[in-house]
């Protein structure tokens, strides 16, 4: 099954895509970025795309969307961000960021809504909303088929690489950064993995493309690298989450035993 990433924008720049390119298959090496995609052209590629899409912005809601009862922060937040900003969020007693650079925010104040509700139908929040264009799973799936999964690359890619993040001090020094070290970051992450000589397409970049790799591309391509790993049964990726607690694929073996502890204190299967 093919796999696209995608790190969806609402704003004038654009989505970042990065996967098949046209019907060709990975294997064939025919992977692609494809960047400043506004939401008419998301849209129409998303509608000729079979396969799995990776999607960095939240696509779960409320708990039970049907329900005419709602729990404290249905609207608001969702377990798994509870959780996870608690280990990367503000630090009140130490006034400063556990993670600088590195953000899980509530869902409900993401720009990403307005474009992943146009495109996909997603997150369901209430007992108006239509059938989704694609279908929305938390386990791997058994056929082929239009399925699409959250993604935090962001993150995943901290826990993948914790000790080369210790230098990162804000959003923009994460931005420069990541501009800089794009071909560094990447293949950093791909050797890490072992997993250059399982995806060579992954790699088939030019050195001047890379050079000028944006942050957005970077999310683009590991979350299509979370989504090809799930997939595979590769690199310990697996769903942290479900329906109702919220959910997005990340590498399960570089969790801490306290990360751990706390998901399942709040109901996050892992």
């Amino acid at each position: 099954m093919r796999v696209l990433g995608v790190d969806p924008a609402s704003g004038k720049k654009g989505s970042a895509c990065f996967g098949p390119s046209g019907n060709d298959d990975e294997a064939d090496g025919a992977l692609g970025v494809d960047l400043g995609v506004g939401p008419v052209k998301l849209a129409k590629r998303l509608g000729k795309f079979h396969g799995l899409v990776t999607w960095d912005a939240p696509l779960t809601g409320p708990a039970d969307p049907e329900s005419s009862e709602l729990n404290e922060h249905d609207l608001t937040m969702r377990e798994i961000e509870s959780v996870w900003m608690k280990f990367t969020g503000w630090d009140g007693k130490r006034k400063k960021k556990r993670v600088p650079g590195v953000s899980v925010l509530p869902y409900s104040g993401l720009s990403h809504w307005v474009v992943t509700r146009r495109i996909l139908g997603l997150p369901l929040v209430g007992e108006f909303d239509k059938t989704p264009s694609r279908e929305l799973i938390f386990e791997r799936p058994k056929k082929p088929g239009r399925y699409v999964v959250e993604t935090h690359p962001t993150l995943a890619l901290w826990i993948w690489q914790r000790r080369r993040f210790k230098d990162y001090k804000s959003k923009k020094v994460k931005a420069e950064m990541r501009r800089r070290r794009a071909h560094g970051l990447w293949t950093a992450l791909l050797n890490q993995l072992n997993v250059g000589e399982l995806y060579p397409a992954a790699l088939a970049t030019s050195s001047r493309s890379l050079r000028s790799m944006t942050d957005d591309e970077l999310d683009a391509r590991v979350g299509w690298l979370l989504g090809r790993l799930w997939l595979d049964g590769k690199a310990g990726v697996e769903m942290v989450g479900n329906e109702r607690t919220g959910g997005f694929l990340l590498p399960v073996e570089g969790l801490k035993a306290e990360e751990l502890k706390a998901l399942r204190a709040r109901g996050v299967a892992v």
